[in-house]
């Protein structure tokens, strides 16, 4: 009940809201008029067929009539569908249908039925009028034509004596439901419009979202790419500042020593042409060259050690990848691997059922290698005694994981985001380059396609895991348990 009157609320508009719906009502009430004019028209061709046949002496007065009311319709219709009626459409409208309803009274009283026919069409006429726009200027016009109809139609079609006390109830009553079926079909069609008001806006600010998406995605990039930039001068910044480090080292040694050594020679090429040259001078002198050439060694070998870390950064595989058991590999690298091992430290690698991986051999023993060795490096200090443990898995379809812990002592928070760049280290620890895990990085993430990720817990270890894919045709499960073997 209460949906029903809430549809029966008015619904209005103003401003340009309202100027918009009146011309949509305005071309919805010509479509109206072409639809009420094609089916009297329609009506009228039916009885015109009829007349023929049944009242042939008549035929050509009837039709007369009919046929000026289906001129008087098709008039309406050409008036449609230009704006001539814009301003006097209910006008134009009321008097069409006025003409048409005593054109109809004339046709039917030269042709008689046996039952009221005319009567019947024209209110059918006013009826159909509801699908117009309901307003003041349709109330008023169906008013008029409910009174007027029955004083001038009835008389002339002479079948009802006393039109106005016998058919006026008649038309008001069909008035009313014209103007009923009027105002509810007006209430459907405003809020229809008012829905596609609410759309448009709808519409409208969900454009402006989108657009304010847009500036803030298009500002979030370039912010983002300005991030990158900036990270990407800062890591470049501290690589060279790093590399600027290691090398100046030793290469700041290396000159100190051959400019102290070329005063020694020029000192001994003095004394040797002056002729004062005595043999304790020249022993002095003799050991210095070769403790200078020992140091001068040193560090250039210590120079060429760090060239040959920078070229491992490239993670060149060194030939094509083929299909690898990761049994053989463990099994190679548990005889090699303990010679690295500090004492006190020991090394467990479990050896895993059937699995494979498409990788160079060289590449995986060397990403393998420097992960154990950067877990006795930096995980057991001296004295610290431990575990190193290996062990291979299948890791779901098409993927091998690979994992190298350690119970040692973890590693920092404020380290563990870093510890893949390049050259970065705590610096506590002899002569690390800090470049370790950054060539095991740049090798799993690049030739061997693969996934690397570290966890660890200050005080409890580290592990750090390798996601490699397996070898098409590796079986996704284990067949059967690993199988420890200690080493130490």
């Amino acid at each position: 009940m209460q949906s029903a009157l809430a549809f029966l609320r008015p619904v209005r508009f103003s401003g340009a809201d309202a100027t918009a719906y009146g011309a949509r009502a305005a071309e919805r009430d010509r479509i109206a008029l072409r639809l009420f004019a094609l089916l009297i028209i329609l009506v009228l061709c039916i009885r015109l067929i009829s007349d023929w046949s049944l009242y042939p002496e008549a035929t050509w007065i009837s039709s007369s009539y009919r046929l000026g009311a289906m001129a008087v319709l098709l008039a309406l219709i050409a008036g449609s569908f230009g704006r001539v009626l814009d301003r006097v459409f209910h006008l134009a409208v009321g008097t069409g249908t006025f003409l048409v309803a005593v054109l109809l009274a004339f046709g039917n009283a030269t042709a008689p039925t046996l039952f009221p026919l005319a009567t019947v069409g024209i209110w059918v006429m006013v009826f159909l009028m509801g699908i117009f726009a309901f307003g003041k200027r349709l109330v008023l016009l169906e008013a008029a034509m409910a009174v007027i109809l029955p004083m001038i139609a009835w008389p002339l079609s002479q079948v009802r004596p006393d039109p106005l006390t016998a058919t006026l109830p008649v038309g008001m009553l069909t008035t009313a439901m014209s103007l009923g079926l009027s105002y509810v079909l007006e209430q459907y069609w405003r809020r229809a419009f008012q829905r596609d008001l609410d759309l448009a806006a709808s519409y409208k600010e969900l454009r402006r979202t989108h657009r304010d998406l847009a500036a803030a995605y298009a500002s979030l990039t370039q912010t983002q790419a300005e991030l990158a930039k900036m990270e990407r001068t800062v890591a470049l910044g501290r690589l060279v500042a790093n590399v600027a480090h290691r090398i100046n080292t030793p290469l700041g040694t290396v000159l100190s020593l051959t400019s102290h050594l070329d005063e020694a020679v020029a000192a001994f090429a003095g004394r040797v042409g002056q002729g004062t040259l005595r043999r304790s001078e020249l022993a002095d002198f003799i050991a210095l060259v070769r403790e200078g050439n020992g140091i001068v060694l040193d560090n250039a070998q210590q120079m060429a050690g760090l060239m040959e870390t920078f070229k491992q950064l490239v993670a060149d595989a060194g030939g094509p990848p083929r299909r690898l058991e990761v049994r053989d590999l463990l099994d190679t690298l548990r005889e090699a691997l303990p010679g690295m091992l500090a004492p006190g430290v020991s090394l467990v690698v479990e050896t895993p059922p059937p699995l494979a991986v498409t990788a160079q051999w060289q590449m995986m023993e060397m990403v393998l290698r420097e992960l154990v060795r950067n877990a006795v490096q930096h995980g057991f200090p001296a004295g610290r005694s431990g575990t190193v443990t290996i062990r291979a898995r299948a890791a779901g379809e098409g993927a091998v994981e690979i994992r190298v812990a350690d119970d040692g002592r973890g590693i920092p928070p404020q380290h563990l985001g870093h510890v893949f760049d390049p050259f970065y280290t705590d610096g506590r620890i002899g002569r690390s380059y800090g470049l370790g895990l950054s060539i095991v990085h740049n090798a799993v993430t690049g030739p061997l396609g693969g996934t690397i990720a570290i966890d660890s817990r200050e005080g409890q270890g580290t592990a750090v895991t390798l996601r490699l894919p397996a070898a098409r045709g590796e079986p996704a499960l284990a067949a059967e348990p690993a199988r420890p073997r200690l080493s130490a």
